[in-house]
């Protein structure tokens, strides 16, 4: 069977994209995400393509989310594609691999630098073949604040597994604090994240991105990828001294357990100090644990294990496309980016 691609009008195609994702994903909030990516994206709205078939009919898409990435004073238009869909019946190599071709085929067509995408288990094969390069796992880190809950899965005696657990974490928490260094004068806040302020802004305009490649993350992109997000509820940790912000942690949080989807300080000595403040704050407010996901992060494996987190397995892998505008820089390892889960659509 013969397949062409073809550019829409994302919003004129609304109902179409909405029941490839119906056959395809299970979304549960599938209107309000489309309204957030594509009808809110302060980018503007996601360039799409469709897989048709020889009568015509859709039977795939591939959509490209601009966003803005930065290097040593260099701005770089990135796309990050995803909505990568190929109904069953024509989950083929060939129609796959056109989709994914065409994208980048069209980079410069439509004003981009690179492409970067987080492909699934079953199209990390199609996007090496069209052209994507692997740029590594991210790496998950896992912070135990209360280790009864995971001792209580070997030791069937809730009295003693209570009583191992709290002696481990005693070891652990001296542990923490025997790396820690003393904290500057600086103020820790808990605000709510439904409102963004300056303060992104403000903090933004004062990072160092001359040694990381690193996605915008002013207030616009703050305010959009996580407070209008559809169905989360994010909070904020800030780091600040008298009116000056020196770093902030976004997270969600699931019964007791915090997950980390976005971080930035000024300088690298001040996250660490963020990391500091963050980790004692959660441990008073009796979480269990704490994780992270990021790839190229700039505290490093040191940093991260001497304070107690372990790294835990994960299949979620990132890849790039070339980037003409960065050819003396080996943009293939992973200490030369700088993402977390903001970085991603979902």
């Amino acid at each position: 069977m013969k397949y062409r691609v073809e550019k829409v009008d994302a919003l004129n195609k609304r109902d179409v994209i909405l029941q490839l994702w119906a056959r395809n994903f299970s979304l549960t909030n599938a209107e309000e995400r489309f309204a957030w990516m594509y009808e809110e994206n302060p980018e503007r709205v996601p360039d799409v393509w469709f897989l048709l078939d020889q009568n015509g009919r859709c039977v795939g898409m591939v959509a490209v989310s601009k966003r803005k990435f930065f290097y040593d004073g260099k701005v770089l238009n990135a796309g990050q594609a995803m909505d990568f869909i190929v109904n069953k019946e024509h989950r083929a190599l060939g129609p796959a691999l056109q989709l994914q071709r065409c994208i980048i085929e069209e980079m410069d067509n439509c004003g981009l630098d690179f492409l970067y995408s987080f492909p699934n288990k079953k199209s990390k094969a199609v996007a090496k073949r069209a052209g994507f390069k692997d740029l590594g796992f991210f790496c998950r880190w896992t912070l135990v604040l209360r280790s009864s809950y995971l001792i209580k899965k070997y030791i069937d005696n809730k009295f003693l597994s209570a009583i191992a657990g709290g002696a481990l974490d005693v070891v652990l928490r001296a542990k923490r604090k025997a790396f820690f260094r003393r904290i500057p004068d600086f103020e820790s806040s808990f605000p709510v994240l439904c409102e963004t302020d300056n303060v992104f802004d403000e903090l933004w305009q004062g990072v160092d991105s001359s040694f990381k490649i690193v996605g915008d993350r002013q207030s616009a992109f703050i305010q959009w990828r996580f407070a209008e997000y559809p169905e989360s509820d994010y909070q904020c940790f800030l780091v600040k001294s008298q009116t000056r912000p020196h770093g902030y942690i976004i997270f969600k949080t699931c019964e007791k357990y915090v997950s980390i989807v976005d971080f930035l300080a000024d300088k690298l000595e001040n996250l660490k100090y963020l990391f500091q403040l963050f980790t004692d704050a959660i441990d008073k407010k009796k979480y269990l644990s704490i994780s992270v996901d990021c790839i190229g992060y700039a505290l490093g494996e040191e940093f991260f294990k001497s304070i107690g987190f372990v790294k835990r397995p994960t299949n979620d892998c990132v890849f790039v496309s070339s980037i003409d505008a960065l050819k003396d820089k080996n943009i293939l390892i992973p200490e030369s980016w700088y993402l977390t889960v903001a970085d991603r659509d979902v």
